[in-house]
C-alpha cells in the first residue's frame, strides 16, 4: 500500500492533468473536500484521508486501487461499476426444468448496496 505522500503525488497528476496547470496542496484538499489546514494536520502526522479519497474516486471515475497501491495513474474506469440484479429470481438444480428469467435491472454499486440494507432490514 502507498503511503501518504505516494497518495497525494498520484491525487496531484490526475488533477494537474485536467488542469494543466501545477496542483499545490490546497488544491488537493479542495478536491478532496477537505479544509486546507485538516489537510496540512494529516500531512503532518501522516495520516490518510481514506474516506474523502474514496469519495474523490468515485467523483471522477477513478480506481480506488490506482491511488493506493502501486498501480499506474492511468487507470481511470470508463464507467462506474454496475450490477445486475434480479429481483425475482427463480432457479432449478437440474432436471431439465425451463425456469429461466432474464428481467434484470442494472444498478450502481452504491445503489446496490443501498438496496441490499434495505432488504436486509425488512427482513428484521
Amino acid at each position: 500500500m502507498n503511503n501518504f505522500q505516494t497518495t497525494i503525488l498520484k491525487i496531484k497528476a490526475i488533477l494537474s492533468q485536467k488542469k494543466q496547470c501545477k496542483v499545490h496542496d490546497k488544491d488537493v484538499a479542495k478536491a478532496l473536500g477537505i479544509t486546507p489546514s485538516t489537510f496540512a494536520s494529516m500531512k503532518k502526522r501522516n495520516r490518510m484521508p481514506y474516506r474523502y479519497i474514496l469519495d474523490f474516486c468515485v467523483q471522477h471515475h477513478i480506481n480506488a486501487n490506482t491511488l493506493l497501491f502501486q498501480r499506474p495513474v492511468n487507470n481511470f474506469l470508463e464507467r462506474p461499476a454496475t450490477i445486475r440484479y434480479y429481483k425475482d429470481l427463480r432457479a432449478g438444480a437440474g432436471g431439465g426444468a425451463e425456469v429461466f428469467d432474464e428481467n434484470f435491472q442494472e444498478l450502481g454499486v452504491q445503489e446496490f448496496i443501498a438496496l441490499f440494507i434495505t432488504r436486509l432490514s425488512e427482513k428484521q
